[in-house]
């Protein structure tokens, strides 16, 4: 976050940089501890305005993918991978809720993941 941002002018910034996509209403969908690299994400799930985004300025490639279509082996980063299932999870129950945990890389370099 930004000095006098608020976490969705924040979110709608990052989507910007990353995807050069503008979102529109904008939901708290899961808040993760990652305590071993000292940071807190805080994930949203929003409407992308004109459906389209592409590559921005801090991403090499950019795409829309069905669930099915997810290089999910390729994901570089277990908070992602998590809020991603969480997601697709919720979109089949039909309801979306607020989700919290902890990811944690153990000493064997494992993923620990904690939902609360």
């Amino acid at each position: 976050m930004e000095n006098q941002e608020t976490i969705q002018q924040a979110a709608a910034r990052e989507t910007y940089e990353e995807a050069t996509a503008r979102v529109s209403n904008l939901e708290l969908f899961a808040v993760y501890n990652l305590p071993h690299i000292s940071q807190v994400y805080m994930m949203f799930k929003a409407d992308i305005e004109d459906g389209q985004a592409q590559s921005g300025l801090e991403s090499l490639e950019t795409q829309f993918l069905e669930e099915k279509d997810i290089p999910w082996s390729e994901l570089a980063f277990p908070v992602i991978h998590e809020t991603l299932e969480l997601y697709f999870h919720d979109r089949r129950q039909g309801e979306f809720t607020l989700h919290t945990g902890e990811i944690t890389r153990q000493p064997d370099r494992s993923i620990r993941k904690v939902r609360y």
